[in-house]
Parts: C-alpha cells; sequence; structure tokens
C-alpha cells in the first residue's frame, strides 16, 4: 500500500511540474530564464495588449485592468493618458486583426506585410507613451514592459 502512496505522490509531483514549465515560442525564448532575448517591440506588443479593455469587459476584465495600471505607479494625469492611448491602440489592433483574419494562410506574402503593418502599428504607440506621458512615466511605463519580459514566452 505505502508503493502505491509513494508512485501516487511521485505521478503527482511529476504533473505540477510539467504543468509549472513554459514551453518556449516558435522563437524558442522563455523569458523567465532569458529575458533580455525578447525584443522589446515584442515586449511592448504583449504588453500593449495586457493592458487594453475588451469589448463588453466583464467585471474581472475591469478589474484585471485597473490592477496593472495601479502598478505602473503613475499620478491621475498620466493614468488619464495611457488610458487614451490605451483606447486608441486597442481600437487600432481590433482593426489590424479584422484584415488578418481575412487573408488566407497561404498567402505568405500578403500576411509579412500585415505582419510589417502591426510592428508599425505598436512602434507609433510606443512612440505616442513616450511623447504623451511625463518623462517619469514614461520611464516607469518602460520598467514596467521590461520587468513583463520575465512572464513572457517567445
Amino acid at each position: 500500500m505505502s508503493r502505491l502512496k509513494l508512485l501516487a505522490c511521485s505521478l503527482s509531483a511529476a504533473l505540477i511540474l510539467l504543468a509549472q514549465t513554459q514551453t518556449p515560442g516558435p522563437h524558442g525564448v522563455d523569458g523567465s530564464k532569458t529575458p533580455d532575448l525578447i525584443p522589446d517591440d515584442v515586449a511592448y506588443r504583449f504588453v500593449l495588449l495586457s493592458l487594453i479593455v475588451p469589448d463588453n469587459p466583464t467585471q474581472l476584465d475591469l478589474f484585471k485592468h485597473n490592477a496593472r495600471l495601479k502598478r505602473l505607479a503613475m499620478d491621475s494625469a498620466n493614468k488619464q493618458r495611457i488610458e487614451g492611448v490605451l483606447v486608441a491602440f486597442a481600437r487600432e489592433y481590433t482593426a489590424w486583426q479584422s484584415s488578418i483574419s481575412s487573408v488566407p494562410t497561404t498567402n505568405l506574402a500578403e500576411l509579412q506585410h500585415l505582419q510589417i503593418e502591426r510592428d508599425a502599428l505598436v512602434s507609433k504607440y510606443e512612440s505616442l507613451i513616450s511623447s504623451q506621458l511625463s518623462r517619469e512615466s514614461a520611464l516607469i511605463f518602460k520598467q514596467y514592459v521590461t520587468s513583463q519580459k520575465t512572464k513572457m514566452v517567445y
């Protein structure tokens, strides 16, 4: 009977370990191990997407959004500015997603063009954040993006 318990415990421990292990993304980068290998533009995209509020948000969506913004520790004027930037980003990113969803996966040239458009869109909002926030708040946002790399898989 004790062997059965030992086997069950070992199996449980293995399953827990397996569930906690992140598998590297398509580029093989696990941010928890090598955050410096995640490009800034990718990190900005992931962070911007994590901060936008979806259409018809649930209470949980709003709670997560507010909790993430609270971590930025910005004054109310800068929080208001970042909220405006996020609303505009969400609108443009949603439009970009609509355009990519209509492209067949076999049309590699068009998909590559749309990927370039997506990267330009993220770059535009990275610049907007730097220009619309105070110097201190822009630095806080950049540090937040950098800190979030440890949670990313790319």
